[in-house]
């Protein structure tokens, strides 16, 4: 599958360490360090919506077939994994209203001060793994976990293709 490809060759540029990155008590970085992690994790994100995109696509040719019930329980796991994910990719694409003001989750907190829409690269404390960290505008404060992700959809992948070869659809 292509997306998942795009997914795994997008999670491998977003883990990998760069020059853009600096190591604890390291210099302060160049005010344009994490960018490119940064570029890579939105294109991520963009790859991980088209590959779940192409799941639901798969569940959609099944329906009425045996292999559903471990399609949709598959789905259900990885929505579980990864959650806001459709929210945060409708914010990266529809960038340009939010840099106006006019996206659809800064309409919802017009007048409460909390309009104002943010991405940045963030290390889990816990082992360091990037997250990209994404403020849609209203209050709500999301993280996409490139690692956890990656591995989400590798598991959504194998799940559905054993579900297609116990229960092939004519």
């Amino acid at each position: 599958m292509r997306w998942l490809t795009a997914v795994e060759l997008q999670a491998e540029r977003v883990c990998a360490p760069s020059p853009f990155t600096n190591p604890v008590g390291a210099t302060p970085p160049a005010p344009s360090a994490g960018l490119a992690q940064e570029v890579d994790a939105l294109l991520f994100a963009s790859a991980l919506r088209d590959f779940l995109r192409a799941a639901d696509l798969i569940k959609w040719t099944v329906s009425g077939s045996p292999a559903i019930s471990p399609v949709d329980k598959a789905l259900h796991v990885f929505a579980l994994a990864v959650p806001n994910l459709t929210d945060i990719r409708d914010v990266l694409e529809h960038f340009d209203a939010y840099e106006r003001g006019k996206g659809k989750f800064q309409e919802a907190a017009a007048g409460k001060g909390e309009d104002v829409w943010a991405t940045r690269m963030l290390a889990d404390p816990r082992d360091g793994s990037p997250l990209l960290f994404l403020m849609p505008g209203d209050g709500q404060k999301w993280t996409l976990d490139v690692r956890a992700s990656a591995v989400a959809a590798e598991v959504l992948y194998a799940s559905i293709q054993k579900a297609l070869m116990d229960h092939p659809v004519e």
